[in-house]
């Protein structure tokens, strides 16, 4: 599938179009998903004693830090009250991926993946930063990403 960007200041608001020979259930469902992910998946972050609402795909990736989970958005860090398990179980499909029992990283923002000298992964994020893979969740890794 190609995907192509036109920038033009005459695009306000942002807006995304499908064009296609013809439509089909498949080209639905994927119109469907972009709906869904773009404007009504998001999540609830504070930061300096302030709420606000995280679109998902402004999300790089979720972790423990200090015992509570956080989110990377947008170059910022957000406290989540929902733990790793359960943001797991609640995030879409084929579009966050475990890593680690403390981390789920975003599939958009992996950048590249290397393997260390100890056999696990290191995941090279579009942001500069650099994570881990456990060996638990590596077979995990291998099936969603480098196929």
């Amino acid at each position: 599938m190609l995907v192509k960007f036109n920038i033009d200041p005459q695009f306000k608001p942002t807006w995304i179009a499908i064009n296609t020979d013809k439509k089909t259930t498949k080209l639905e469902k994927m119109a469907c998903s972009i709906k869904h992910l773009v404007n009504d998946w998001q999540i609830q972050g504070s930061r300096n004693n302030q709420i606000k609402m995280i679109p998902l795909y402004e999300i790089t990736r979720f972790y423990t830090q200090n015992k509570y989970v956080v989110c990377e958005a947008g170059g910022q860090t957000y406290r989540i009250k929902a733990r790793i398990y359960e943001l797991n179980n609640s995030l879409p499909p084929n579009t966050f991926i475990q890593i680690s029992s403390s981390e789920i990283v975003s599939l958009a923002s992996i950048d590249s993946l290397t393997l260390t000298k100890t056999g696990c992964y290191q995941v090279n994020l579009t942001t500069g930063e650099t994570t881990f893979t456990s060996r638990r969740y590596m077979q995990k890794l291998r099936k969603e990403f480098l196929q």
